[in-house]
């Protein structure tokens, strides 16, 4: 399980706690502090995701924080949240390392208009498929910011609009700066009670440190809502524009589906498609990426919980390279009260480059305790 399937993981345990779990402390009618923490211990076979020489190694890991809930039951409503993650290597302990994480979500519900505003800033400390073969973890310092707006115009029609913006600064030599921003405009109209047709265009900036810039475009329709009694989500289709700063545009069929079947009151499976341009970290070459994923999640009983997914990327370089990236997921949870849940789960990755040391295989199994109170 990598770091974002496990933080993934993590926030829904907290989410679905935070139901029953009684708070730290209240503070006046509308706010709750809580007192978390992650504990647990994860088995690797390839730590650096190398195509020989592969290190496997016992990691333990430990990530208390603090969470403050504010708003409840008015218009504004929101969380903020700190973690700090201590991960300790037992064989190499070269690779430990203490990782901060500071998270704030909010949104705002009012009759005509309707937004939310996120922000996170994360200290990361590991390899992917973009960042593969290294001689070390790669280190890096995440900043997201996000602020999304929707205001109803008539009965049926809506106008949605935002900014995004994200930051990624390596600590480790050798890799590309990042810094990207994003504002999106829709419209919205209703064919039904339960489901909007769409129309929009999306405007996207990517500053490369040491590399050509990028700017994107992304014409697309769409739909959302509840399709029927059981399929609900969104999805967009359209056309994507990338103008290099250095080199010649280059188009692609752009798409994003998020989409959730609901299989019996208790099991929801969920699909998702996308294909769009990215950033290589290294080089800071264009890409064509296609992915999908599915998953599948079920409550077996009031206390005990499962899930599986699986999912699969290719991605084509402008430099010629192409890579096929599968993974394998599993996973259960046990909630032993409403402070504590167990999680136990299982990952493979494996990435099939056309590049010398480009090709990996690893395979993650973890146990962790959620405490919240």
């Amino acid at each position: 399980m990598n770091a974002m399937h496990r933080c993934l993981v993590s926030s829904v345990l907290l989410g679905s706690a935070s139901l029953s779990a009684a708070p730290f402390l209240a503070i006046g009618d509308s706010s709750e502090l809580f007192l978390t923490a992650t504990t647990g211990a994860r088995f690797e076979d390839n730590v650096l995701l190398t195509e020989n020489n592969t290190l496997d190694d016992v990691a333990l890991e430990f990530v208390p924080g603090v969470e403050l809930v504010f708003g409840k039951g008015s218009l504004y409503s929101g969380t903020v949240a700190v973690q700090h993650k201590f991960v300790e290597y037992l064989d190499n302990d070269s690779l430990s390392s203490d990782l901060g994480s500071y998270l704030f979500d909010s949104t705002y519900a009012g009759s005509k208009l309707k937004g939310s505003l996120a922000a996170s800033f994360r200290e990361i400390e590991q390899n992917n498929r973009n960042i593969a073969n290294a001689a070390t973890l790669t280190r890096r310092d995440v900043t997201n910011v996000s602020l999304k707006g929707e205001l109803a115009i008539t009965e049926k029609s809506k106008v949605g609009s935002g900014v995004n913006y994200g930051d990624t600064n390596y600590r480790t030599a050798g890799f590309n700066d990042t810094t990207t921003y994003s504002v999106p405009v829709n419209y919205y109209f209703a064919i039904t009670p339960k489901v909007d047709l769409s129309a929009g265009v999306r405007y996207r900036e990517t500053d490369v440190s040491g590399a050509s810039d990028y700017t994107d475009t992304y014409y697309n329709v769409g739909a959302r809502g509840d399709f029927t009694s059981k399929l609900t989500g969104s999805f967009t289709i359209g056309l994507t524009e990338r103008d290099p700063e250095a080199g010649k545009d280059s188009s692609m069929l752009g798409m994003d589906f998020d989409l959730s079947y609901a299989v019996s009151p208790k099991t929801v499976a969920k699909l998702t498609i996308g294909n769009d341009f990215d950033t290589s970290a290294s080089g800071g070459t264009s890409q064509e990426v296609f992915n999908m994923g599915a998953s599948v999640s079920t409550q077996i009983n009031a206390s005990l919980s499962a899930g599986a997914n699986v999912s699969y990327e290719n991605a084509d370089y402008s430099t010629g390279r192409q890579d096929d990236f599968y993974t394998i997921g599993l996973n259960t949870s046990y909630v032993f009260n409403q402070h504590i849940t167990g999680v136990l789960a299982y990952s493979y990755q494996n990435n099939d480059s056309n590049i010398a040391g480009g090709s990996f295989e690893a395979n993650v199994l973890s146990i962790s305790a959620v405490f919240r109170y």
